[in-house]
């Protein structure tokens, strides 16, 4: 049999035991018409017909009646036989913290990957609260007694949508560039915190390269962020929180200038959990990962 066996059977089994196609259809999730397609295709493949009609009613044949059986007890079986594997597993949760920026736009895109790193422990991710007792802390700030690596490398770009730009344009010219909207977080201490300050940016580069037409303030990176995504204007972005939405074209580089940021990231695991081993090697993956984003 083919590999869609096991899908049949498990719709057999529904039906058999409801001994209704209607139900049996609720039960999985599917239409009436799938369970009737599936059904038809099983009892072609075993050579005889699995049910009958008497009245109106559905009822299972002889030799459907004793493939019942035979296919509920097999199904017990695989479903005990995993079960117990998976008992045997030990799989532990692995805590990770993550500035609540980070893990919205850097860390959610890739969690999937990591995940894969690891798949007989499960990771929980929080964004909240102390970092104090997670087994891997990544953030602007250093943990006590945590082992930690820093990311100095990252570094901010000015982003926009790419529907600011003209037509077969790559870039924003310098008087286009001074006009647009200079989207900020409205406070120095925030924007320095992640390293995105304007006022840095024009000392660093001066005015010409500088929206000078006007001014929005965000609370927030993620607001700042969706107003250059919604086109209104020029927002100034670490890269690694800008790299979902530069990548999914929701966002593009509005000038190929860039400017080194003197925040860094840093990655801490608890050396003394019982998972350290584990930690030290997701950690080296995600400092990989912000390297590729960092190079790019």
């Amino acid at each position: 049999m083919k590999h869609d066996v096991l899908r049949y059977l498990r719709c057999f089994e529904s039906a058999s035991r409801l001994l209704s196609f209607t139900n049996a259809a609720e039960e999985l999730g599917i239409t009436q018409s799938a369970v009737s397609h599936q059904i038809k295709e099983l009892s072609l493949r075993c050579g005889f017909a699995l049910f009958e009609r008497r009245g109106n009613a559905l009822a299972l044949t002889d030799k459907g009646v004793l493939y019942a059986e035979t296919v509920r007890n097999g199904l017990g079986l695989l479903e005990n036989g995993l079960s117990q594997l998976q008992a045997d597993n030990d799989r532990t949760d692995i805590f990770i913290h993550c500035d609540p920026v980070l893990a919205n736009k850097w860390l959610l895109p890739r969690l999937d990957r990591l995940e894969a790193q690891c798949l007989s422990s499960t990771l929980k991710l929080v964004s909240v609260g102390d970092a104090n007792g997670a087994d891997v802390v990544i953030g602007f700030e250093e943990i006590i007694r945590y082992e930690t690596i820093s990311v100095d490398h990252d570094v901010c770009l000015p982003v926009c949508s790419p529907d600011i730009f003209e037509v077969g344009s790559n870039s924003l010219s310098s008087p286009e560039f001074q006009s647009e909207t200079a989207i900020t977080l409205g406070e120095g201490t925030r924007e320095r915190q992640f390293g995105m300050s304007w006022s840095d940016w024009q000392a660093h580069f001066g005015n010409d390269t500088t929206p000078r037409g006007d001014v929005e303030n965000h609370a927030t990176v993620e607001l700042a962020l969706q107003a250059a995504v919604h086109g209104r204007g020029v927002a100034l972005l670490r890269q690694c929180v800008a790299d979902d939405d530069l990548r999914a074209g929701r966002l593009v580089v509005a000038s190929q200038q860039k400017l080194p940021t003197n925040v860094p990231i840093f990655f801490s695991i608890d050396p003394d959990g019982p998972n350290a081993a584990l930690c030290q090697r997701l950690r080296d993956w995600l400092i990989n990962e912000m390297n590729t984003v960092s190079s790019s």
